[in-house]
């Protein structure tokens, strides 16, 4: 009797490994073919057997961020971060959805823990800066521009980032800097070329009356 038990355990546990897998395979096929709503739910039946799984928290996360449903991304990829600390795009893409809802502590928390893991990413500073920038702290936006410059001295969102922040304080002398930087170092027909020509023009007119 008790070998059979034994049995009927041994092969219980097989088949809920084989339903968990087969799940997950369908979940991963769906998300690659962008139905969203339904690797959501094939993730979903994955976690009931398979609660332990940082990939799948975060995964089921990325199918919610195209869903457009930000606060259960957030839910899922902290139960991924809190499975696995040691993963940095957890954390980066945990605080782009905290960005998006305006939760810009936050975002700059996961960042700077991404940060710890991976020290020369750009990507990082950058979301941190335009945090920043959007709670209007444009001291520490304009120094965490400056470290994605170290990184690449040529990245426009950082220069043209820092040229707008000198130019809504009026510091005319750097905004003009940064913004002929940034022209100088775009295509012709860049979107936002006529822009900043015209920023230019508005901060020449501005000195003169000045």
């Amino acid at each position: 009797m008790q070998k059979l038990y034994f049995l009927f355990t041994i092969i219980l546990f097989t088949a809920q490994c084989l339903s968990a897998q087969g799940n997950y395979q369908l979940a991963l096929e769906a998300m690659q073919k962008s139905y969203f709503p339904l690797a959501i739910e094939y993730f979903t039946k994955t976690l009931e057997q398979e609660k332990n799984n940082s990939d799948i928290y975060y995964n089921r996360a990325l199918c919610y961020v195209k869903v457009e449903k930000h606060q259960n991304a957030i839910t899922d990829f902290l139960k991924s971060i809190e499975l696995d600390k040691e993963q940095p795009d957890y954390y980066y893409a945990c605080s782009l959805s905290e960005s998006i809802l305006g939760y810009f502590e936050n975002s700059n928390e996961h960042l700077k823990h991404a940060l710890k893991l991976s020290p020369n990413n750009s990507e990082y500073y950058y979301l941190i800066a335009l945090n920043n920038y959007y709670s209007r702290d444009y001291k520490d936006a304009i120094f965490n521009y400056k470290k994605v410059l170290e990184i690449d001295p040529q990245d426009l969102r950082a220069i043209y980032g820092i040229g707008i922040i000198h130019r809504i304080e009026r510091n005319y002398k750097e905004a003009t800097h940064y913004l002929n930087q940034f022209l100088g170092l775009i295509e012709k027909d860049h979107h936002l070329k006529d822009e900043v020509e015209r920023l230019l023009k508005e901060m020449q007119k501005e000195i003169l009356e000045q």
